[in-house]
């Protein structure tokens, strides 16, 4: 099956043509960050919507299956003092198809700086998190579609020879004499490139990403929980007619620091070999990930040595060593004016367990923004 697997990969990459190309499957359901449509002194109104469907057939010891199917909305304003500047305010909701209620309603309230075209801080609501451009291994594709936007301080930079972003998430929010904890999900993804040509690019990323439950103001002793990730690779980038071939490689490792244990393992690491290739419609790779004890708290399940099967099994089915062949098929298309269409299918061959899972998804996504006011215009009409 894996040798199936990849000769379709290898066949696919030498057949697809197109005239610019993707290198992340979810670029298209995602924003730009430093670039503001309109200009200053405007204010408008900005609507989302998120139709998607996921279907996960997984069968093996360390995520089952399930479907995701449902809506995410959001609907807002922003003003934009200056050409620099965006100030917004809105709300976003997620409803499961065949749920009674939404999943979530949660309020959303930034503002973001642009120091340059290549630099912007943002503090409130954070942009989608495909920002943070990490390894599946330590985050997890479907936040995109499960959960509300992440809430606290962002910095990305992007210029010709660096890609930097870092952020500081806070997840929970914790009141004196709560009984609870706060939790932080905080991290670093830097991607260095040294060389860069109109043929060919070399990149060296390092990421990191830190995960804590803690907190001194609550009112029954709770154990600190404190894990680590991290990824350091190389990525090389061949550009030919108007498409890109990659191949990557990253080392991961993963570190439980808490004075109680809470994982079933205290360390471990991993290697990720994945070739891609990406044009302008199609984006298709071919990965390995081989894994000891490895765990992140926000990455992908599948990839985890830790099991998330429900309920819990007797005895635990928690795999020390995990190895998996992983192809990934993904069109997407711009059917009309700020909608968007994402589909595409992703192969895991689990080999210590001779299991085959695999996903299909949908996505349709609509992000469009309403002039309302745009105060520098009157200002010269008058």
């Amino acid at each position: 099956m894996r040798g199936f697997l990849f000769c379709i990969a290898s066949i696919v990459l030498l057949t697809i043509h197109s005239q610019s190309f993707s290198q992340n499957k979810y670029d298209c359901l995602t924003d730009s960050i430093f670039t503001f449509k309109h200009d200053s002194l405007g204010l408008f109104s900005h609507t989302e919507m998120h139709q998607f469907m996921k279907d996960n057939e997984y069968f093996n010891p360390i995520v089952e299956g399930y479907t995701l199917l449902g809506t995410t909305v959001k609907q807002g304003f922003y003003y934009t003092p200056t050409s620099k500047t965006k100030i917004y305010a809105g709300v976003a909701a997620l409803w499961y198809d065949g749920d009674k209620s939404f999943n979530y309603i949660d309020p959303e309230l930034s503002i973001q700086y642009n120091f340059n075209n290549h630099f912007s801080m943002i503090m409130g609501s954070l942009p989608s998190m495909q920002h943070h451009a990490i390894t599946p291994m330590m985050l997890n594709s479907e936040n995109f579609l499960t959960k509300p936007s992440e809430k606290g301080i962002e910095f990305l930079m992007d210029n010709k020879h660096l890609r930097w972003n870092t952020w500081i998430s806070w997840e929970q929010f914790l009141h004196p004499y709560q009984h609870s904890q706060e939790y932080i999900y905080m991290g670093n993804s830097l991607e260095y490139i040294p060389i860069k040509t109109d043929n060919f690019s070399l990149s060296l990323p390092l990421q990191f990403s830190i995960y804590h439950h803690g907190g001194q103001i609550n009112d029954v002793w709770m154990p600190l929980l404190l894990m680590y990730n991290n990824a350091v690779g190389i990525n090389p980038k061949l550009y030919v007619n108007h498409s890109v071939i990659s191949l990557a490689y990253y080392y991961l490792g993963y570190k439980d620091a808490a004075s109680h244990q809470t994982q079933p393992f205290s360390n471990g690491d991993g290697h990720y070999i994945r070739s891609m290739y990406a044009s302008k419609h199609f984006n298709v790779s071919a990965s390995y990930w081989q894994g000891y004890q490895f765990y992140a708290p926000e990455g992908e399940q599948i990839y985890s040595s830790v099991s998330q099967t429900i309920p819990l099994s007797t005895p635990s089915t928690d795999q020390k060593n995990r190895k998996l062949y992983i192809v990934e098929f993904y069109y997407n298309n711009q059917l009309a004016k700020n909608l968007h269409l994402l589909c595409g299918t992703e192969f895991y061959d689990d080999v210590i367990n001779s299991i085959l899972d695999f996903n299909l998804s949908l996505s349709l996504r609509y992000s469009g923004d309403l002039l309302l006011k745009n105060h520098h215009r009157e200002h010269h009409s008058k």
